[in-house]
């Protein structure tokens, strides 16, 4: 089986209503792994031997989920960026962790507070406030023990950015803060 995350259009779903999707995909035979609720689209994160189609939704994308590998660390960077700006910030947690598994000192401490960012997020987008939080705080102390600049990315700013996050429960964007 492969795994898929079949991005739909958001037509007024909240992540409060997380639950009761999951369980009418599971009902309609779908092996859903997770669902995550953005504000202009919905993950659908699934197990399936081929590309599903999921009736009742506007198809806005299909992923296959794959390793990542790391040619270019920038354009990774890039990519993850243009990720969590579009708030599919599971990806980008995912396109990341390759870049971070493979570095070291400060830059190793920046790309992780940023993964961690995205995690976060994550979890605020499945509902779970107090996980958001958590993880949240953890982003902060790596981003503050990190790099100052991720590749013109002002760290420092992210730190600033995520700690009002936290205490408003909201979603920012990653390119404003690039020096």
């Amino acid at each position: 089986m492969k795994r898929y995350i079949i991005i739909v259009e958001n037509t007024g779903l909240k992540p409060l209503d997380r639950p009761l999707l999951m369980e009418k995909l599971r009902q309609a035979g779908f092996n859903v792994v997770d669902v995550r609720v953005a504000t202009n689209h919905v993950e659908i994160d699934l197990l399936s031997d081929k590309a599903p189609v999921i009736d009742g939704f506007r198809m806005v994308e299909t992923v296959e989920v794959a390793g990542t590998t790391v040619s270019d660390p920038y354009t990774v960077f890039r990519e993850a960026v243009e990720l969590f700006d579009s708030e599919r910030f599971w990806e980008a947690h995912e396109r990341l962790e390759p870049l971070w598994r493979v570095s070291q000192g400060k830059l190793r401490k920046a790309l992780h507070g940023v993964i961690l960012a995205a995690a976060a997020f994550v979890h605020l987008q499945k509902g779970d406030e107090k996980g958001f939080v958590s993880i949240a705080s953890r982003a902060v102390r790596e981003l503050a023990e990190g790099e100052r600049f991720l590749w013109k990315l002002d760290t420092q700013k992210v730190l600033q950015h995520l700690k009002e996050s936290s205490k408003k429960k909201q979603i920012f964007k990653l390119s404003p803060l690039f020096e």
